[in-house]
Order: C-alpha cells, then sequence, then structure tokens
C-alpha cells in the first residue's frame, strides 16, 4: 500500500520500518530510500548450538557486526526480534551483555521486540522455545536492565 492509499484511507500516523536480514548484507542495494523508510529494523536471534548450522554467537556477533551499515542511513533503530535460546551458552549473560552493549555502543537503537514464541518451528524440524517468562533468573535480570535503561531516558 502507498502512502497515498494510506493517507487517502485516513491513516495519519503510519510508521514504515525497513528490514533487511543482516547476514545477506547488501544494504544498499535494498534500501528504498530515505522518502520511504522511516525506521530501521533488524531481527537479532541467537539460536545457540541447536542445529548443525547455528552456534553460539554474542549479541555483538549477530548485530554489532551490521550496526554501522545499518545506523548510516541516519534512521533510528528497531530490533524487531529480540530473542536467545538456552542451548549453547549462558542465555542470561547474554541479556546482560546485550543491554550492556545497547547502552553503551548502539544509541541509534530506539526500541526491542523481544521475540517470545514458545513454538517456532520456522527454522527446524523441532519446535523452538524463546520464551522468557518461565526463566525466573532471566526475568529479574530484564526488570532490572529496563528499569536502568527506562531511569536513563527519563
Amino acid at each position: 500500500m502507498s502512502d497515498h492509499q494510506l493517507y487517502a484511507a485516513g491513516a495519519e500516523n503510519v510508521i514504515w520500518v525497513w528490514s533487511p536480514h543482516p547476514a545477506y548484507g547488501q544494504f544498499d542495494e535494498y534500501y528504498p530510500g530515505d522518502d520511504q523508510v522511516d525506521w530501521v529494523g533488524v531481527g537479532v536471534l541467537n539460536y545457540g548450538t541447536v542445529a548443525s548450522w547455528s552456534q553460539w554467537w554474542s549479541f555483538k556477533e549477530i548485530f554489532g557486526n551490521y550496526y554501522a551499515e545499518l545506523a548510516k542511513y541516519g534512521k533510528p533503530i528497531v530490533i524487531s526480534e529480540f530473542g536467545c535460546l538456552e542451548v549453547g551458552g549462558d542465555r542470561n549473560r547474554w541479556f546482560e551483555e546485550a543491554f550492556e552493549l545497547l547502552q553503551k555502543d548502539y544509541i541509534r537503537v530506539r526500541g526491542i521486540m523481544f521475540f517470545n514464541n514458545a513454538n517456532d518451528i520456522t527454522t527446524t524440524n523441532k519446535a523452538l522455545d524463546w520464551q522468557i517468562q518461565n526463566d525466573s533468573i532471566l526475568v529479574k535480570t530484564l526488570e532490572s536492565k529496563l528499569r536502568s535503561v527506562s531511569s536513563e531516558v527519563n
């Protein structure tokens, strides 16, 4: 739907998010242009060692390697899928490090959407559980980190 169609339908508060897959690169080739993009979105999912094609990646390895390229467009960035499985590493520490880096090094990130799917069958032949609410230690860590970020903003 074009901007014109949205405005004709009465929508006045539409935000366009361009969300390339970071591992594919070639951002410039697919960037639709400043007049079409309000935000840059990106998924940051650590699959751990759940499959033969995956390994335990740090937040910096998944997101940090692409941040400068995504930030160069001058748009706010939203992490549109933010999650980490438990298999292969310390999930709690992964999130702690992610929030530390977000506050220190990745200042264009203005939003995060947790990927909280209990039955994700999109990439493997078995269901993956990305839920965070059943991990009481992780919930406490995230509450603390989110409070910290919130107090800095206010």
